[in-house]
């Protein structure tokens, strides 16, 4: 006699089952189920078979584990334009506050972060140009850098800021920032800055990512902003100071002089410990005054005075 649909047994015994070959794989309550099936000893028996020959059902964290899925960080339709664009601002944006005030939780921490492996002394994943660790006061430059350039994205552009640090990989994006800053004015040395930013930007964004495509795409961007900072630092002219922001001449005078006294008292320091010879750090000292004066007279059109530090002879 035919042994009964296992499938009909089973769901007569209450022991709900998925379509298809799933339901074999549960072995472990299959066997239970057999035992509480009311059939003959031969359709049990093969069923025990069928419940040893499968293997051991998956411990159901693991079965409710997902494989991490990466997301992309590439920029929609992206492009690198091969010029600054010719962008017509209002007037009053030219001329008003342009940076971001208020920083979302998310990306305050993402600057954090950029901010921690700026400055970290040995950080292995900074490599080539920026081993250097940056000093704090030079991070806090930075990020004002950062928050300049988001939000020109926020205010301008109308860009929100949920890509956060990840908007530097949007070439079209910086572009029309570069020309935003150069319609307001700004000096070559300020625009350099911003360009080295993004820069440094990019290479901690290729850190971050898993993605090759990321990593390559962040690559190109550096490469690009590279060609960009090369050329503007070589069509735009380097600042000239007017001769009513410098300071006045008894001012330098007095500055220069207070140096000097600087440069004296290390040398008579020296030679109260008993040195025959003044220690690097002094000759620096005095080296570097001494020059400030000279520079100071020449641009004052005053007679140049020499001031001399006695020695010992023996030195």
């Amino acid at each position: 006699m035919a042994s009964p649909d296992i499938r009909v047994k089973l769901r007569k015994a209450n022991y709900p089952l998925k379509d298809g070959a799933e339901e074999l794989v549960q072995a472990a309550w299959l066997e239970v189920a057999v035992d509480e099936l009311d059939c003959d000893d031969s359709f049990r028996q093969s069923m025990r078979y069928l419940a040893e020959c499968n293997p051991e059902p998956p411990e159901v964290d693991n079965a409710l584990q997902v494989a991490p899925t990466h997301v992309s960080h590439i920029p929609e339709c992206v492009h690198f334009p091969d010029n600054i664009p010719n962008v017509q601002f209002s007037p009053s944006s030219l001329t008003s506050s342009y940076g971001l005030t208020e920083v979302p939780t998310d990306l305050r921490g993402q600057i954090s972060k950029y901010s921690t492996w700026c400055t970290t002394p040995i950080q292995l994943s900074r490599a080539l140009n920026y081993a250097q660790p940056v000093q704090s006061s030079t991070m806090h430059t930075s990020v004002q850098g950062i928050l300049g350039y988001l939000g020109f994205l926020t205010l301008q552009e109308k860009v929100g800021t949920k890509d956060g640090l990840y908007l530097y990989w949007n070439p079209d994006f910086f572009s029309r920032f570069v020309a935003f800053l150069l319609a307001r004015g700004v000096g070559r040395g300020q625009v350099l800055k911003h360009i080295s930013i993004a820069k440094k930007v990019s290479t901690f964004l290729r850190t971050q990512v898993v993605l090759d495509i990321d990593k390559s795409h962040g690559s190109k961007v550096e490469e690009w902003l590279s060609t960009l900072e090369r050329q503007v630092g070589i069509v735009m002219p380097r600042s000239v100071k007017d001769s009513n922001s410098l300071p006045k001449s008894d001012r330098v005078r007095q500055w220069v002089d207070y140096l000097k006294e600087v440069a004296q008292e290390a040398v008579a320091q020296d030679k109260v410990f008993g040195r025959r010879k003044i220690t690097f750090q002094t000759a620096k000292m005095v080296s570097a005054n001494a020059l400030i004066i000279v520079w100071e007279q020449l641009a004052t059109n005053t007679k140049i005075e020499t001031w001399f530090i006695t020695f010992p002879s023996n030195m």
